[in-house]
């Protein structure tokens, strides 16, 4: 059986691009808004990797779409300021499109901030696919977004 790779799939955040300072910020921002003081930066790392909405909803189900809102116009806002890119990963991703290998972002965040922070760092120009929160009915770790970028990719 031939099992060569042809296709390769990555995450953005702390994948691709350093916005680890930018979540954590915007996280910040938006519990010390509601609950002063009761979440330090330690307590804010588990909340890298979920939706925002599992997230906020474990917090506080009433408020979630409030926090959520607040938190993407935080995160929005600081973008640019906060996001880096971290060595070697555009010489890689340039590298492996140039090899051949078919590419493709599958986030669980929203397409506008995914193709700003995607632009910031110049990496749009190798993903033929880019797979976000609004484009699936069930985000990661649901095999959905995983499946519908390998579909697109014909992979």
């Amino acid at each position: 059986m031939n099992s060569k790779i042809t296709t390769l799939l990555f995450d953005l955040d702390g994948t691709l691009i350093n916005t680890n300072e930018l979540i954590i910020a915007s996280f910040t921002e938006t519990l010390n808004h509601y609950y002063p003081g009761q979440f330090k930066r330690e307590d804010i790392i588990p909340f890298i990797g979920p939706t925002l909405v599992d997230t906020f909803t474990s917090i506080d189900p009433e408020r979630a779409d409030e926090m959520i809102a607040r938190y993407r116009e935080h995160n929005w806002k600081n973008h640019d300021m906060l996001v880096t890119q971290f060595d070697g990963v555009f010489e890689t991703v340039q590298t492996l499109k140039q090899s051949g290998y078919k590419l493709a972002v599958v986030t669980t965040k929203k397409r506008d901030i995914v193709e700003r922070g995607l632009r910031l760092s110049k990496l749009d120009q190798f993903f033929d696919v880019v797979v976000t929160l609004d484009e699936v009915k069930h985000a990661k770790p649901d095999p959905e977004p995983l499946l519908k970028a390998l579909k697109q990719l014909d992979s």
